[in-house]
């Protein structure tokens, strides 16, 4: 990354507001070992479509980026992730970091890294997303409105975040935010060893971390595309499967990457692996004739490849030359004088 490139990210930086700049202490440590590795966590939360989705909900995946350093400068990089059927993208981020602190395996210093001004705000005022969730608990089902529901949906995360957190793996706790898709691709990764201070190296890693945790949730949203696909087929429950297909028409309709990762499984798939009835009522007409179009060439593909494998079959047979029969007889009854003779037996043929 080029000297520009990393003044574009300080200013950038540099441009949000004062509480986003600042690192936030979530949790104290009330003793100090020195051997504690410190844990940098950086999660991201992907939501292909939800913008303009009328419930805010689409094909969503969650990504974690896991980087501990241990006193004697040993690094351990850890990467996971995951998919949502019809979430948000701040359900998508919150899973991110529910999962990230489940599955803590050691105990050490942790700091949390997000793009997300929900997840950071979230963190540094979780005692009042907790007294938020109960107040509309407190209100009789019957009288909740839609965003009651959604929020609750939310704040139910946010209260098993609230007890991951007493962990005593988790011995303090910090979280910084880091602007979100300041790297494009795996070239754009920059040596922190460029950095000409610590604020410059702590910009780097955080963006690298970022980007780590980006790939991972675009990854989970395109296995969030697959696995409604795949729930389609193997699914029984009638009801279940006429829910899913309402969720898929109105997913698939709202991003052209959901449409684009069906096309190509559905591609790598038989011709049959859903009924056409249900392909018509969850696809476009434009996005159904680019999957008869990938099957019509995979099927091309495969039947030159047969009138290949026979060719080469014929011309492997006419480059065979045949053993004449003499040749082979004669070499019969050479061998069994040579067996006769190193055994001293008799056989069929001299009686």
């Amino acid at each position: 990354m080029s000297s520009e490139k990393i003044k574009t990210l300080m200013d950038s930086f540099g441009a949000a507001d004062g509480f986003l700049q600042s690192k936030h202490k979530i949790k104290e440590a009330s003793i100090y070992n020195p051997k504690w590795p410190d844990i940098y966590i950086y999660t991201d939360g992907a939501s292909k479509g939800s913008k303009t989705s009328k419930d805010g909900r689409a094909f969503s995946g969650w990504g974690v980026y896991t980087r501990s350093v241990t006193v004697s400068g040993e690094v351990r990089e850890f990467v996971s992730g995951g998919n949502l059927f019809n979430a948000d993208s701040n359900e998508a981020e919150l899973r991110a970091v529910h999962s990230a602190l489940s599955n803590l395996r050691i105990p050490g210093r942790m700091k949390i890294i997000s793009d997300s001004s929900y997840v950071i705000k979230g963190l540094c005022e979780i005692d009042a997303m907790i007294d938020r969730k109960n107040a509309i608990e407190s209100i009789n089902p019957k009288d909740r409105v839609r965003w009651h529901w959604t929020e609750l949906r939310l704040l139910n995360i946010w209260s098993e975040i609230r007890e991951l957190l007493k962990s005593s793996k988790i011995l303090s706790l910090e979280a910084e935010w880091v602007r979100s898709h300041t790297l494009d691709n795996e070239e754009d990764l920059p040596n922190p060893d460029s950095a000409k201070n610590d604020k410059e190296r702590n910009l780097i890693m955080n963006c690298i971390g970022n980007f780590h945790a980006d790939k991972m949730a675009n990854l989970g949203a395109k296995k969030a595309v697959r696995s409604a696909l795949w729930f389609l087929k193997n699914e029984k429950d009638e009801y279940k499967v006429q829910k899913s297909i309402e969720t898929c028409t109105k997913n698939l309709a709202l991003s052209g990457f959901a449409r684009r990762e069906a096309v190509e499984f559905l591609a790598s798939q038989a011709p049959d692996y859903l009924p056409r009835n249900v392909l018509v009522t969850i696809f476009d007409d434009r996005t159904l004739a680019k999957i008869d179009e990938a099957h019509e060439q995979k099927q091309a593909e495969l039947e030159q490849k047969e009138r290949e494998r026979k060719a080469l079959l014929s011309t492997k047979a006419e480059q065979i030359t045949p053993i004449p029969k003499s040749l082979v007889l004669n070499q019969n009854e050479d061998a069994i004088e040579k067996f006769k003779r190193r055994f001293g037996m008799h056989t069929s043929l001299d009686r």
